[in-house]
């Protein structure tokens, strides 16, 4: 686990603390079902699809991951890496409230500019979950 870069000053005291680490393949190999996966690591959080890529492809889970710079820096990530990777999963990227993001660009606009939590929702689940006419996102301005 790494430090990240924290939006207001540091705490005084950060305690170290040891904690047991398993990929998300191996945590849920024997899980029958999996429905939803909120995923909040300060920065790990591609580390952990990574380490799911089975589980995910099994189940088809939605995700919930929160995703922003302060955090995923500190793990050498790009902003680019979660959409790259809902497409590659056949996923869609949206925010909380179900507005997706149609594109790279309109990815590249809106992470770390409004939100730093997101819901990636299988392409095929993603017209049942959304509600057409609610959730709307600010206008990008360019």
């Amino acid at each position: 686990m790494r430090e990240r870069r924290y939006n207001v000053p540091k705490a005084k005291h950060l305690i170290e603390i040891d904690v047991e680490v398993r990929c998300l393949d191996a945590l849920c190999a024997s899980f029958e079902r999996l429905d939803f996966v909120k995923i909040d690591t300060e920065g790990g959080e591609m580390d952990i699809l990574e380490g799911g890529r089975q589980t995910i492809a099994r189940h088809r889970p939605i995700l919930s991951v929160e995703y922003g710079a302060a955090s995923y820096e500190a793990y050498g990530k790009t902003q680019a890496a979660l959409y790259e990777y809902a497409q590659q999963a056949e996923y869609r990227l949206s925010d909380l409230f179900g507005t997706p993001f149609l594109s790279a660009q309109d990815w590249a606009e809106g992470c770390d500019r409004y939100y730093w939590d997101y819901l990636t929702v299988p392409n095929e689940r993603f017209d049942d979950v959304q509600k057409p006419g609610t959730g709307s996102r600010p206008q990008f301005a360019a």
